[in-house]
């Protein structure tokens, strides 16, 4: 294989991943519903897993900012002291970093 064809392979096989990573960024309204959906999940609390069912949108949705990086997103969600960052590629979310006050749930703080 003469070194052009093996550069124009490795451009395509990046140029695919890239345009993968742009059409699968996913939304902010994708990550309010993943965000509600984990929350209520690790909820033990019926009243929580009741408020976040009919709150949780709206109060995951004003407590977040997005950083939109077009081939991936990072979303920051601050709650009552605690503080989610997460990474959101290819129509997944990614925690990376969570900063939380040990006598505070994020559910408790919002209720």
């Amino acid at each position: 294989m003469n070194k052009n064809k093996k550069i124009f392979i490795i451009i395509s096989i990046f140029s695919i991943l890239v345009l993968s990573c742009v059409l699968t960024n996913p939304n902010k309204n994708e990550y309010i519903n993943w965000s509600k959906e984990e929350i209520q999940s690790q909820s033990s609390n019926i009243l929580e897993k009741g408020v976040i069912g009919f709150l949780g949108e709206k109060i995951i949705s004003n407590t977040t900012t997005t950083r939109n990086y077009i081939i991936f997103s990072i979303y920051k969600t601050e709650i009552e002291g605690e503080e989610l960052t997460t990474l959101g590629i290819f129509k997944n979310f990614i925690p990376i970093n969570k900063e939380k006050d040990k006598n505070k749930s994020i559910i408790k703080g919002a209720i």
